[in-house]
């Protein structure tokens, strides 16, 4: 008995860690109140609500995405601090309320050219201090106008300078390959920060650069169809399509044949798309309702 219960603990003991390594990548995320969090939860969500429970109440939970007793009870702590429905489960009311207060108060600009210099002042004829990469963030300190045009005051380098809002967005979409990491910031806010699956390295790469996301290219309850390496024909049904690249078909779409537990930084490597950018059911339901009009697309390594 002692031998079989030690092989079980074994497993159980592995099966967490391996859990936390995929969670851990997305430590930062805000909380998505599309979706109800209780006990036995075990997800990206899970981690990120005992990590704004740390910084809201301070109940020093292990930080592992599990949603367990202890998370319940500090739940029910923070529920009781602000007057809410004292019942240990996140609903709406208790995920706002808890995005509300560890809301990063900052309002950032990303740059949308390849390479963007920062001036001495808010002018195209001050002096050249540095220069910002495509898909950068920065923290906007002070917004400026010059001649009929907008000059954002940001920091590099330890130094203050000024952009042309020309040539950046405070709503853009930024997709790190490497990091498996997707983030819609609108308005200069964080709205989105998930984990995703890119196209299959080295023979279905999702493509590196620039783009824009179109409101009315977007639809809902689609069919993907296409051909396997093997010489198959595959027919994909997605509720959320959002094409960036439009000419080969590339976009942003839920996959419903992925498990939670695909979504780290070292699927794509081996089990990728065939250049889609593959998201949790909930998280694209969350990039759709907020892609209006035409949104830049930044892709980077």
């Amino acid at each position: 008995m002692k031998k079989k219960y030690k092989i079980l603990l074994s497993i159980i003991l592995i099966t967490t860690l391996s859990l936390n390594n995929q969670l851990k990548v997305n430590a930062e995320s805000i909380l998505n109140c599309n979706t109800t969090l209780k006990k036995g939860t075990a997800n990206t969500s899970a981690l990120t609500l005992q990590k704004k429970l740390n910084k809201t109440v301070k109940c020093n939970l292990e930080t592992e995405g599990v949603f367990g007793s202890k998370t319940k009870s500090c739940v029910i702590k923070f529920q009781t601090k602000y007057n809410l429905k004292k019942d240990g489960i996140v609903g709406t009311e208790t995920c706002t309320k808890l995005n509300n207060l560890t809301q990063d108060k900052n309002t950032y600009i990303i740059i949308t050219t390849q390479e963007l210099n920062v001036r001495q002042t808010a002018s195209k004829d001050s002096n050249i201090i540095s220069t910002v990469k495509l898909g950068s963030k920065h923290k906007i300190y002070k917004a400026v106008k010059n001649s009929g045009k907008t000059w954002y005051k940001i920091k590099t380098n330890g130094t203050y300078g000024y952009i042309s809002g020309n040539y950046a967005n405070k709503t853009a979409i930024v997709l790190d390959i490497s990091k498996q990491n997707l983030i819609l910031y609108k308005n200069g806010k964080v709205i989105l920060d998930t984990n995703v699956v890119t196209g299959n390295k080295g023979n279905h790469d999702t493509p590196t650069g620039h783009y824009t996301v179109k409101e009315y290219n977007k639809t809902t309850n689609r069919t993907l169809r296409g051909t396997n390496d093997n010489g198959t024909k595959y027919a994909a049904h997605v509720d959320y399509w959002m094409p960036f690249i439009t000419s080969r078909a590339i976009g942003f779409h839920d996959a419903s044949w992925r498990s939670n537990s695909e979504y780290n930084t070292s699927t794509y490597k081996t089990n990728g798309s065939h250049g889609c950018v593959n998201m949790m059911h909930e998280d694209a339901k969350t990039l759709y309702n907020n892609i209006t009009g035409t949104i830049d697309v930044i892709v980077k390594k």
